[in-house]
């Protein structure tokens, strides 16, 4: 479920409004919400305005749980089990937009989006070169994978 929208409801919890993006959602559900490791119950769920018991995939809707703050979220993903994996680090391959004419180089900090999630994250550059439009330009020396890998905290 990819919330768009979070706010509180004095007497009933907090609703996370947004779309099902795969599977189902149901009432009671124990969901997980994203960045905060909490795990909240699912009260009561609508679809344009009308309680409903269960979500399917494409289903935009309402989703209220008790006891969580809606500060603590604006967007993000709420799922059930173990389908959302997190990284600490991944490894692609990159192609710089026309538009961008800054450079890029090893050590840059760049917001990074999935969906609506967003993080800062730092980019280290393996090869010399960057594709650009079907062509390549300098970039530095290559950089040996094993010794520009941040060490997990």
């Amino acid at each position: 479920f990819s919330v768009d929208h979070c706010f509180g409801v004095k007497g009933q919890g907090t609703v996370l409004t947004g779309t099902c993006l795969s599977g189902s959602i149901s009432l009671n559900d124990t969901v997980k919400i994203s960045n905060t490791k909490l795990e909240k119950k699912i009260k009561s769920i609508q679809v344009f305005r009308k309680s409903v018991d269960k979500l399917y995939q494409g289903d935009r809707a309402g989703i209220c749980v008790a006891q969580f703050d809606p500060k603590l979220i604006e967007r993000g993903l709420v799922y059930t089990g173990n389908v959302v994996k997190t990284v600490y680090a991944v490894i692609i391959d990159i192609n710089k937009v026309a538009y961008y004419k800054g450079s890029i180089t090893t050590k840059m900090k760049y917001h990074v989006s999935i969906g609506h999630e967003t993080v800062l994250a730092q980019i280290t550059f393996f090869q010399n070169r960057i594709s650009y439009l079907g062509s390549f330009f300098q970039h530095g020396p290559q950089l040996p994978l094993s010794r520009h890998l941040p060490r997990r905290r």
